[in-house]
């Protein structure tokens, strides 16, 4: 799922459930090297995250190609998300 928050950042939820889960990770399109963030629902919340409508397989590539690159492990979550689709 893409998300976007109230300051218009853009993220890609890669773990947890948006209904249960007490943390919540999302990879969030950044200037430097892309890494996933584990957020508390509190927090998550208060950045007001929700579902951005944007193609989810286009969002992946784009985030995949960032010129400043992405960490191994957030890499793996991507691609594995990408494979699911």
């Amino acid at each position: 799922m893409v998300l976007i928050n109230k300051y218009r950042n853009v993220g890609i939820l890669v773990s947890g459930n948006l209904v249960k889960t007490k943390y919540i990770g999302v990879v969030q399109m950044s200037a430097g090297e892309l890494t996933t963030t584990s957020m508390r629902r509190e927090k998550f919340e208060e950045e007001e995250w929700r579902e951005f409508e944007y193609p989810l397989e286009k969002a992946i590539m784009k985030f995949l190609e960032h010129s400043s690159g992405v960490s191994e492990s957030t890499r793996r979550s991507l691609e594995t998300l990408a494979g699911a689709l």
